[in-house]
């Protein structure tokens, strides 16, 4: 995103979209704080969906519910064009609509879990936790 920010290519009202680990709520810490404050500098939005390696935005402190493009997202005031997808909403983009699903299930899971200490919420679906 950097980069194309330093080409130009980014512009208000642009949307970036990342399907997933987007690592912004990685560790809920002094990381994910200069990550967010870096993509929060950008001119266009960031939509994000997601991932398995990271937390969902309803553990972290200061996530609220708002709409966005038709659906409801998580997002933090201080970072007003980072957006956080909600599983099962559908939301509009020029017209187009599509339904967010995050999260898969890791292969991995029990090396990040032993290694990380990370609790089971990083699973979109429950039985796998």
């Amino acid at each position: 995103l950097l980069y194309m920010n330093n080409q130009g290519m980014l512009n208000k009202g642009d949307i970036v979209i990342v399907l997933g680990d987007a690592g912004l709520n990685y560790d809920n810490g002094r990381l994910d704080y200069g990550r967010k404050t870096l993509v929060s500098s950008l001119p266009c939005e960031v939509f994000c969906i997601h991932g398995n390696h990271e937390r969902r935005p309803h553990t972290v402190n200061g996530y609220e519910m708002t709409d966005y493009h038709g659906g409801k997202v998580w997002a933090q005031a201080e970072y007003p064009n980072i957006f956080f997808a909600k599983d099962g909403e559908i939301y509009d983009f020029a017209g187009l609509s599509c339904i967010v699903i995050g999260g898969a299930y890791s292969v991995d899971k029990f090396y990040r879990l032993h290694l990380f200490s990370v609790k089971g919420n990083r699973l979109a679906v429950p039985e796998l936790n």
